[in-house]
């Protein structure tokens, strides 16, 4: 057979050999959606870092534009980072996956301490002997599996980057209708202020009571409030705006962007194809690929593995050495795994129906913010053409008749009241239509006008 301490060694080498492992990094990670697939995102090093520090976030000087937002936040979202980091640790357990079972050394001594010819360790045998466990079909089911639970964790990283990029178009919306909102409150303010002016006038030459003075003071009161109302409300939105990217509010100073820019949708339609992009049905066809692996690794765990054992054993009375070889296998008798199998083929037909809920889940809230886009656009062009043109049409009349005598000086702050109202409304409806259409982009996953 073997030559004299031939036979360990060589099964040793191929105990090494069963052992290696391959490490393929960057492998879990999906094409990005087209929303936004221009600007940097995040991406870890293939290295676990060490120690707790953490990277400061810039700050952005001058008016802060979309473009440079979103890649704040893509950049240093702390969200955004978690969901990367488990990316990475996804791909390390996939290099664990293929990696085989340690090989066991065993060493027993027999045949000693006994009495007569068998007393002390001279007539002991000593039996070396090194087992490795063999698995058979699993090793590449494992891997498999693995590595599809890595391209899960990607989708889930995707997800979290169009979710990011969603919020962060919103909460700058939501600072730009803040910025009109102050301004629309500033320039009431200073409409009141003129209308005071003009009743003290009227009342010196003994055109106006000096309760319609009365009256203006308390309108302009009433302007300051609004005012100071809208200037909290700008730090509370900038506030929520920087901490997307882990900043303060000190960190935003002015916005810069097109807020009065609009434009008619596509019809729902041809919205509806674009459904295909949004990570969360793009995603389903790997997760019934993993479901699948799932069940094929839960029935190869059906068979059981084998432990070849091999070693030297050492006679000390006869000063001999001989070869000893075993195998062993588990007799599958009550375990025959089939709760996990069952359990297994039970998720892939739970990957299944999730895939349908998303799908219908996805046009139901697409069909929602058409409809809300469809309504503000509509509104928009409404106030823009016909009701803010004629509510200041009114106001200057009201304002003009008021210092002729022929209107009261409450038929004035009722004007004025009017015009307010409906640029207010006008900020608001701007808003909506922004906000919609920042939905319907992450529901596509891509710009909906380019």
């Amino acid at each position: 057979m073997f030559r004299k301490g031939i036979g360990p060694i060589l099964l040793i080498q191929a105990v090494l050999l069963i052992g290696c492992a391959s490490h393929r990094i960057d492998t879990s990670w999906p094409a990005p959606r087209p929303l936004g697939d221009g600007v940097k995102a995040y991406r870890p090093s293939t290295s676990p870092p060490e120690g707790t520090s953490v990277e400061g976030v810039p700050k952005v000087e001058g008016p802060l534009t979309l473009a440079q937002a979103l890649l704040l936040a893509l950049v240093h979202n702390p969200e955004l980072k978690a969901f990367a980091w488990d990316v990475r640790a996804a791909e390390a357990r996939a290099l664990q996956a293929g990696v085989s079972p340690n090989p066991e050394f065993e060493a027993e001594v027999e045949e000693f301490g006994g009495a007569g010819e068998r007393g002390g360790f001279d007539g002991a045998a000593a039996t070396f002997s090194l087992s490795q466990a063999l698995e058979l079909g699993k090793r590449s089911k494992r891997v498999a599996v693995a590595d599809l639970e890595g391209k899960s964790a990607g989708w889930d990283y995707e997800t979290k980057r169009i979710e990011a990029f969603s919020s962060v178009v919103k909460a700058f919306i939501d600072v730009l209708t803040a910025q009109e909102n102050l301004a629309l409150a500033g320039e009431s303010v200073q409409l009141s202020e003129r209308l005071l002016e003009t009743v003290q006038k009227l009342h010196e030459i003994g055109k106006a009571p000096a309760l319609e003075i009365a009256k203006a003071k308390v309108s302009i009161a009433s302007s300051r409030i609004e005012h100071g109302n809208a200037a909290r409300n700008l730090v509370a939105a900038k506030q929520r705006l920087a901490a997307i990217w882990g900043g303060g509010a000190d960190s935003v100073d002015e916005l810069s962007g097109d807020f009065l820019a609009v434009a008619s949708a596509p019809p729902l339609a041809d919205l509806e194809t674009r459904l295909s992009q949004n990570p969360d049905l793009a995603r389903y066809e790997d997760e019934l690929r993993l479901r699948r692996a799932v069940v094929n690794l839960e029935k190869a765990n059906r068979v059981p593995d084998l432990t070849v054992r091999g070693g030297v054993q050492r006679f000390g009375d006869a000063d001999d050495t001989t070869f000893v070889v075993g195998v062993g296998i588990p007799l599958p008798i009550f375990d025959r795994n089939q709760g996990s199998v069952a359990a297994a083929r039970f998720e892939e037909r739970k990957a299944l129906e999730n895939g349908r809920a998303a799908s219908l889940r996805l046009r139901t809230e697409l069909t929602d913010a058409y409809q809300r886009l469809s309504a503000a656009h509509a509104e928009i062009n409404s106030l823009n053409k016909e009701v803010i043109p004629q509510a200041q049409s009114a106001f200057q009349n009201a304002e003009e008749f008021y210092r002729m005598g022929r209107f009261s000086f409450l038929e004035v702050l009722d004007a004025q009241r009017t015009l307010y109202d409906a640029r207010a409304r006008l900020v608001e409806v701007l808003s909506e239509y922004h906000q919609s259409v920042a939905e319907i982009e992450r529901l596509t996953g891509q710009t909906l006008n380019p």
